[in-house]
């Protein structure tokens, strides 16, 4: 899918343990806003685990979590601020994609931090 088509997916929002984590391969800081906070977003090319006990893997792109609810009134209750969170954290993994040319090919998830599936053209 195109960097544009990625960010119009809808959110996929959970504590998704699918595709866990294998290997980091490079990791990279973003420096962003979300909801007008600065924030720091970790981005990670990573081999993603699949199948029985992870016998198999692929490529993938993961973010670190980003949390602004401390920064709101009432600690951001009520806030929907995870819809911020995820919404910047997929604008990392945008950035992170554009500048190493990888493709995104599948959104595993997007909050509490972001998972992609990649192909490294």
């Amino acid at each position: 899918m195109t960097f544009e088509q990625y960010k119009e997916q809808p959110l996929k929002i959970g504590f998704s343990q699918s595709f866990p984590v294998i290997e980091t391969l490079h990791s990279e800081d973003f420096n962003l806003k979300c909801k007008g906070f600065d924030v720091i977003v970790t981005v990670s090319k990573v081999k993603l685990g699949f199948g029985d006990n992870n016998k198999y893997n692929c490529t993938g792109v993961v973010t670190s979590n980003i949390s602004i609810s401390d920064k709101l009134p009432l600690g951001g209750f009520n806030s929907s601020c995870h819809i911020d969170e995820a919404t910047t954290m997929r604008e990392a993994i945008t950035e992170y994609c554009k500048k190493h040319n990888i493709h995104i090919c599948n959104i595993v998830n997007d909050w509490w931090s972001a998972k992609v599936i990649v192909n490294v053209l």
